[in-house]
């Protein structure tokens, strides 16, 4: 998984970044991920 922050890849679990040192909430990144993927259906299938 990469860093929000720099993005480096980390491996999931890491509670900080190995680059950047930043604290990885892992469980609210995933969630914004997750909702980040909808919404790109969602204008997809919208728009088409």
């Amino acid at each position: 998984m990469r860093c929000p922050k720099c993005q480096a890849e980390n491996r999931e679990g890491r509670r900080f970044c190995a680059e950047c040192a930043k604290f990885i909430d892992w469980k609210n990144y995933r969630l914004g991920r997750l909702q980040s993927e909808v919404r790109t259906e969602y204008k997809k299938s919208v728009f088409e």
